[in-house]
């Protein structure tokens, strides 16, 4: 009863969110479990290794980013359409499996396919996992829970490393891919028991018709285009929304509820449960692009992830080489050197990523409204901010590395800020029905021209400067070529700057499917719309104010003590297999014409 009129009850949401939070926790940590294994993946065979090359071990990471990518989109489009419980219990059950085979490869190739697996199953969870807290959380509620959703990824990225690297010292590195995959099938179970799968835009008052059988209970299965409206299943009397859209004249405007025999029911319509295939997923997708503020914070998040990508990839490299270099090569010295330096970078990454998240969402809740662009404002700050500290910490690490670690703190904490805004921004801006292809879309592009692309251009620049006869070292030439990475910093700030243009505008669009109140009572004296009409016109003078909202859906169109359109007879208009039920309140002095048009008297 509380989720049909409205919401979730407290218990389950907050299992649910910690649920959530706990599988992306272990998603984060067996990503970064490879990189506190490494070195000794790369001992010989007879030492229990592959004998692997550092190329190769950065392959590792590349095909997983890889298979992510790739599969991101795809699941965003079943995020949309299918049942998310399941999608996430699959997937999650097909990235523990990938990486507990991975703990027994016999052989490099083995390990490699097994982690493009991973890539694939996290793909499946990540893209669906905050569209379920968004239709579990209202707006003024979601920064919040976002807020501690995110805190996983900088805390499972420091677990990752810290607790690949015990687990190898005591146990061996096979050991390292054995802990974490029972512990994330038994949250994906525990997800499965807590969380009935919330409808589709439930939190914005807006739902999938087909999110409802005809006694009121969920269910996720698509409306066939052939069921007629007496076959289509009644909606949350609370919750179907209508949009107004203009009419030629300053006087007259059109209540266009947003749904059909095989359409959503959402702003900017979708095709989840109605056009399917390669045709409905193509056309989401120039929908979802069409809006113009979530294409430039998906360019300026592709700007950050291109920034951090750098700087995780080759961040400590360079602070070995530059820092650790005048204690000799190959030395205990120099291997307590880079011990220190690998510690005190993820550290500072895990504290910065917590204060990130927390400061970008509390400033999001704090300044964010319906009428402005503070989140975009807010992502365009934090990164211009982030750049001269980014080109700093590079220049001063060799010089001196006391202020260099200072820099570095101060650029990844204003980086750390923009993981909430960005992702609410998507989710306010983007019709619920089309915000895991949306997640799918953006992940995909911010991946691609990202952190896949930045590791391999970074070394790509480095080793052009060493052998360009510059005659540089092999540490000035990634000191040179760390620098870009300051450039994306800036260019990120312009793409919010231009998201910033278009945000309020764009949310307000998105919320021209307005939630309904309850404000409108049934009364006998007031004409009753009792079922879907294709279009409804108003004109008069008052039009201008959206006062009339869709309740509910039957099978008729009548007036009270009228006769009935389309078939039925009097009394409201109510067919005698259908009882009526509280529809569309119309002020008396309107009436509903034969051709389902709404007119001022």
């Amino acid at each position: 009863e509380r989720e049909r009129e409205g919401g979730m009850a407290t218990f389950p949401r907050a299992m649910s969110v910690l649920v959530l939070f706990g599988i992306n926790l272990l998603n984060y940590i067996d990503r970064w479990t490879v990189a506190g294994v490494l070195s000794d993946m790369q001992m010989q065979p007879s030492r229990g290794g592959f004998g692997i090359s550092d190329a190769e071990g950065g392959l590792l990471t590349s095909v997983f980013i890889l298979t992510y990518m790739i599969f991101s989109p795809i699941f965003g489009y079943f995020g949309d359409r299918m049942n998310r419980n399941a999608i996430i219990f699959v997937g999650v059950t097909a990235w523990s499996s990938a990486v507990f085979v991975g703990s027994f490869a016999s052989s490099f190739a083995q390990l490699l396919a097994c982690r493009a697996m991973v890539g694939v199953g996290e793909a499946s969870y990540a893209n669906v996992a905050p569209t379920l807290i968004a239709d579990m959380y209202p707006v003024d509620e979601r920064t919040r829970i976002l807020s501690f959703y995110f805190v996983a990824v900088p805390l499972g990225s420091a677990l990752g490393f810290i607790l690949g690297g015990q687990a190898s010292l005591y146990l061996g590195w096979r050991w390292a891919f054995r802990i974490t995959p029972g512990i994330s099938f038994f949250l994906a179970s525990l997800l499965c028991v807590f969380m009935r799968e919330p409808p589709r835009g439930l939190s914005d008052g807006r739902v999938h018709t087909s999110d409802y059988s005809t006694n009121g209970e969920h269910q996720s299965s698509s409306r066939s285009a052939t069921q007629t409206p007496q076959q289509q299943p009644p909606v949350s009397t609370s919750l179907l929304p209508t949009s107004i859209d203009a009419a030629p004249n300053n006087n007259s405007a059109s209540l266009t509820p947003a749904v059909s025999a095989n359409t959503a029911v959402a702003a900017g319509g979708g095709s989840a449960g109605g056009e399917g295939g390669v045709g409905g997923w193509w056309s989401d997708v120039r929908e979802v692009w069409s809006v113009r503020s979530f294409m430039w914070s998906t360019f300026g998040l592709t700007s950050v992830t291109f920034v951090m990508g750098a700087l995780a990839q080759w961040g400590p490299s360079y602070l070995h080489r530059v820092i650790c270099s005048s204690a000799g090569a190959l030395t205990p010295a120099v291997a307590a050197c880079k011990s220190e330096i690998n510690l005190i970078f993820g550290l500072i990454s895990c504290v910065t990523g917590i204060a990130g998240t927390f400061l970008g969402s509390a400033l999001s809740r704090a300044y964010t409204t319906e009428r402005n662009a503070a989140d975009a404002i807010l992502c365009a700050i934090g990164l211009a901010v982030a750049t001269p500290f980014v080109f700093l910490g590079v220049y001063f690490a060799p010089r001196d590395s006391s202020l260099a670690w200072v820099m570095i703190f101060v650029a990844e904490l204003m980086l750390g800020i923009i993981w909430v805004p960005v992702t609410a921004m998507l989710l306010y801006v983007i019709s619920p029905l089309q915000r895991a292809t949306a997640s799918g879309m953006q992940t995909m592009f911010s991946h691609l021209f990202g952190d896949a692309s930045s590791p391999v251009l970074v070394g790509y620049i480095a080793d052009s400067l060493v052998t360009s006869g510059a005659a540089l070292s092999r540490s000035d030439a990634l000191q040179q070529a760390l620098y870009p990475a300051g450039l994306f910093c800036f260019l990120g700030a312009l793409c919010f700057g231009m998201a910033t243009l278009y945000l309020a505008e764009d949310r307000r669009s998105q919320n021209s499917v307005v939630p309904l109140n309850k404000s409108y009572a049934q009364s006998p004296a007031s004409p009753m719309i009792t079922s879907l009409p294709t279009r409804v016109v108003m004109t008069g003078p008052n039009t201008s104010k959206p006062g009339y909202e869709l309740l509910s859906v039957s099978a008729s169109v009548g007036a009270s003590g009228g006769n009935g359109v389309g078939g039925s007879g009097g009394g409201g208009g109510s067919e005698s297999s259908s009882p009526p039920r509280p529809m569309l309140p119309v002020d008396a002095a309107d009436e509903v014409r034969a051709s389902g048009d709404l007119r001022r008297r």
